[in-house]
């Protein structure tokens, strides 16, 4: 594969914006996972004991809420952190999407003909 001289300072600079932006890989953030459920844990445990309504919540319930919160601080630390512009996250997106929408067509060859696609649940 040759790369012209314009192609090359493309792709330097381009690379060289995305090193100073970053401020960590998503590596790095993923090595606080634990960290970051120990701080749920903890903050769980004080929101629970100021109101009087977590009498109802189970081990279950509790164990996805910190589940939940750890993947969205983690998602937010990688979103904040990584550099990605607009257009990086929104070309993720969609093929996040696109795979999405591929595993339900694969589903609906599967279920008859006249299902209709609405996107993903879940996603806004």
């Amino acid at each position: 594969m040759v790369l012209t001289e314009v192609q090359l300072r493309r792709i330097i600079r381009k690379t060289l914006i995305l090193e100073r932006k970053t401020l960590a890989s998503a590596s790095d953030v993923s090595r606080f996972k634990p960290q970051v459920t120990e701080w749920v844990e903890v903050l769980l445990d004080d929101l629970s004991q100021t109101t009087e309504r977590w009498d109802d919540v189970n081990e279950k319930r509790l164990k996805n809420m910190v589940r939940d919160i750890t993947e969205a601080v983690i998602s937010a630390l990688i979103s904040s952190t990584s550099g990605m512009d607009y257009s990086a996250q929104r070309d993720q997106k969609e093929r996040e999407e696109r795979k999405s929408h591929e595993k339900w067509e694969k589903e609906k060859r599967g279920r008859g003909p006249h299902v209709q696609y609405y996107g993903s649940y879940g996603n806004i």
